[in-house]
Order: structure tokens, then C-alpha cells, then sequence
């Protein structure tokens, strides 16, 4: 049968038949090469196809739970407990309240309402060690302080910062605070967001329905996502707990100034010095005219 005389049907029916035979052609092949190739490339090939698999198959989604859990559990390395006074001994005094590592290198930070005229404070680190830490100059010291505490061969866990302008009303978020003996969780939602008229709208604060008594209300508001959405920022005692400052205001706080360059000083000269100095200088210029007016004294010969 010639394949010109062929009906369509007939047509695709070869086609599937030569395609099935083929690939069939092709397994037998790729095994039995597989079965000869060194072990590096078989290893090679069985990782590519795990990752394929894993890239196809969907993450299981956390649940509601889940996600405060794993919120919790990934800021507990970035969170410090700030005592004041701290003599540098093992014994740290008054519990202050909370604060947050917002780089590697150390740096804490706090609400301005916590250790009120201290430059230098203790911290208890997550791995519950004690440290000394002082406080940092800014260009502005509002709602926030600064501090840094430095402990060789240590290496801070920053939190990570949300965008908090683009939080919603009704949005799930996570309050953190305590007693300082123990730390307490609170869960609640975003029920109002205040910001300044103007050109651009800015967020000035972020009130929750978290309950006020609550310990866990506390210092630090974030996401179930585990980025830090606000801060409390309190300057006076009568402050709400469950209203926050938003993240992005408090960005332009966290700006350090410059450090003070060092002026040489001049030396200081004492009046006995100066007065050494003069006579000095009196009786170099004496000695040549007494010289002078000595000579013609002589007879001539």
C-alpha cells in the first residue's frame, strides 16, 4: 500500500504507532546507558529530576496557627531584654522592657519610653547572654532609641521590616511584649490607621484590637509573616499599648549622626615658660655688645 492512498485517519494512526515505538526505542536505550555510565553522571541526573519533582509539586499552605507559631519562632533570635542600671557584673538591675536587633552589627532598637535617661543599659540576649550596651546619637530620638552591644565573635539576627504603608484594616497581626520573666503573645487585627492630610497621606499610627491589660501587647507589633509592622514608641506612661507607630515612620529615626570629629588642641603654654623664654632671649642679645664695648678698652700699640 502506497502511503499516498491513505486516509487521514489511517494517517494519524502511523503516526501514533511510529511515535509509540520511537519512545519506546528511546527508554531502552537511555537505560542501558544509564546502566553504563559512572556513577557521577547517574547521581548527576537522579538530583535534576528530584528538584524538577519538588518544583512541581505545591508547598503545603500554613494554617492560621501555623502562621503565628512560625512568626513567633522567627523573631525570638532578634528580640533582647534592656535592664538598667548595668555595673558590667552578672546581676542586672530593673526590667525596662523590650527591643530588637535591626542590624548584624548589633544595633538595638527601643521605644524612647523605655530606660529614660540612661546612656548605657544591660540586655539579656536571646541565648541568654548578659551584655552592656550604649546608647547611639541619631538625628532624631522622638519615638525610638538606639543602642549597641558588641560581643566578639557573636553575629546579630536583624528583624526584618514590612512596608507598613501598605497594610489593610482587618489585617491579622501579632503583639510581643512581657514582664521581662517571661515573654506573652498576643493576637488581634488592625482596626484603624490614622495618617496626617497633606500631598501624601502619611501613617502616623496603627491601632489594633489587641487587649491593653494583656503583657503580650507589649512593645512590638508584626505580621504573621514575621516582618515588623510597628513599634509602641511610647513617651509617656499613659500611652495605649495596642497603638503603634508604623515602621516606615520610624526609619528616618534610626539614622545615625556622624561622629564628632577630634580637634587638636594647642599646646599650653605657662607663665614660667614664657618668662624663661624672655630672659633667655635678653641675655643672648646682651652678650654681644658687652663684647663690643670691651675691645677699644685695649691700647693700641
Amino acid at each position: 500500500m502506497e502511503i499516498e492512498h491513505l486516509t487521514k485517519t489511517q494517517i494519524v494512526l502511523l503516526t501514533l504507532l511510529v511515535g509509540f515505538v520511537t519512545s519506546i526505542a528511546t527508554g531502552i536505550v537511555t537505560v542501558s546507558l544509564l546502566d553504563q555510565a559512572p556513577k557521577t553522571v547517574t547521581q548527576t541526573i537522579n538530583r535534576v529530576v528530584e528538584h524538577t519533582v519538588e518544583r512541581v509539586v505545591p508547598a503545603e499552605k500554613l494554617t492560621g496557627d501555623e502562621l503565628i507559631a512560625d512568626s513567633v519562632e522567627k523573631n525570638q533570635k532578634s528580640i533582647v531584654k534592656i535592664y538598667a542600671p548595668f555595673d558590667g557584673a552578672s546581676a542586672i538591675d530593673t526590667f525596662f522592657g523590650y527591643g530588637v536587633f535591626i542590624s548584624k552589627d548589633g544595633i538595638i532598637m527601643t521605644d524612647a519610653g523605655v530606660a529614660v535617661g540612661f546612656t548605657s543599659v544591660g540586655v539579656v540576649l536571646p541565648d541568654g547572654t548578659r551584655a552592656s550596651a550604649d546608647r547611639l546619637a541619631t538625628k532624631s530620638s522622638k519615638n525610638i532609641h538606639l543602642y549597641r552591644v558588641s560581643i566578639p565573635g557573636k553575629e546579630s539576627t536583624p528583624v526584618k521590616f514590612a512596608n507598613s504603608d501598605a497594610v489593610k484594616l482587618g489585617q491579622s497581626v501579632i503583639g510581643i511584649g512581657g514582664d521581662g520573666k517571661k515573654d506573652a503573645v498576643a493576637v488581634g487585627v488592625i482596626t484603624s490607621i490614622v495618617t496626617e492630610s497633606g500631598t501624601l497621606a502619611t501613617r502616623t499610627r496603627i491601632e489594633t484590637s489587641l487587649d491593653e491589660k494583656n503583657p503580650g501587647t507589649g512593645r512590638m507589633l508584626f505580621a504573621l509573616t514575621g516582618e515588623l509592622v510597628g513599634f509602641h514608641g511610647a513617651t509617656q506612661a499613659n500611652d495605649p499599648k495596642n497603638i503603634y507607630v508604623p515602621i516606615n515612620l520610624l526609619k528616618p529615626e534610626m539614622e545615625l549622626l556622624p561622629p564628632t570629629p577630634i580637634v587638636p588642641v594647642p599646646p599650653v603654654v605657662t607663665p614660667e615658660a614664657t618668662s624663661t623664654a624672655t630672659t633667655t632671649g635678653e641675655t643672648a642679645t646682651t652678650t654681644p655688645a658687652t663684647e663690643a664695648t670691651s675691645t677699644p678698652s685695649n691700647p693700641s700699640p
